[in-house]
């Protein structure tokens, strides 16, 4: 939550989070099941998806033009993956003769 949000506006905010959490119970009853599996808009979500947090992503997360999202599978070399961006969208604050 952006830190100059007034008191109103978090307010409103943790309203449309609880409106949200009750439009997924109900959501939740009215979707298609088989063996567990949800079918929500034409993909069939397994049981352990974390389907209650990608509802709430969907319907309050707002992405800024400078977010960046990296994606890596586990052990995968994520830490040296977020050096490597780290580095190039940095290398214009650094000489090349430097150190760096």
């Amino acid at each position: 939550m952006p830190r100059n949000q007034s008191y109103n506006e978090k307010q409103d905010d943790e309203e449309a989070y609880q409106e949200t959490i009750a439009k997924y119970g109900e959501l939740v009853l009215s979707l298609p099941k088989e063996r567990g599996w949800i079918q929500y808009q034409g993909f069939w979500l397994s049981p352990a998806c974390p389907f209650k947090g990608a509802l709430l992503l969907q319907h309050h997360f707002h992405a800024r033009p400078s977010d960046i999202f990296l994606a890596t599978f586990q052990k995968s070399g994520t830490t040296w993956l977020r050096a490597l961006m780290f580095a190039i969208m940095n290398r214009a604050l650094y000489d090349v003769s430097s150190d760096h």
